[in-house]
């Protein structure tokens, strides 16, 4: 006698990939995007950020309250890590709800009628 379908579902996806889809490690690194860190030391990387934002390292510095060189210099400092934290969240969850990285850079430099026109980008540098 053969199984109903639907207690057979299970068996239909192969099983990497259930063990993918409930790895501890995979769900505790969902939030994580590598390429914003320093791959030495596992810091935020200032550099990287302001290169995903298309923006100058400079720019950023200001954003952060930060000298170019001082962020030139130590990009992954320690003192910085919260405000970039921020800002990686940010970008992290506008991923989520656009779908990509193309579409988070177009709404981050778009006037938005909610910030007095203002590109979202400008209201987060301050």
């Amino acid at each position: 006698m053969a199984e109903p379908e639907h207690q057979n579902a299970e068996h239909m996806v192969p099983k990497a990939v259930v063990a993918d889809e409930l790895s501890p490690a995979k769900s505790l690194m969902a939030h994580v995007q590598e390429q914003l860190h320093d791959p030495r030391t596992g810091r935020l990387d200032a550099q990287r950020i302001a290169q995903a934002l298309r923006i100058p390292v400079s720019r950023l510095a200001k954003t952060l309250g930060v000298s170019d060189s001082a962020l030139q210099k130590n990009p992954t400092s320690g003192s910085i890590q919260g405000p970039l934290g921020r800002i990686v969240y940010a970008i992290t969850t506008l991923e989520r709800v656009l779908g990509n990285e193309e579409q988070v850079l177009k709404w981050l430099n778009a006037p938005h009628p909610d910030f007095g026109g203002r590109t979202p980008l400008s209201v987060i540098e301050g």
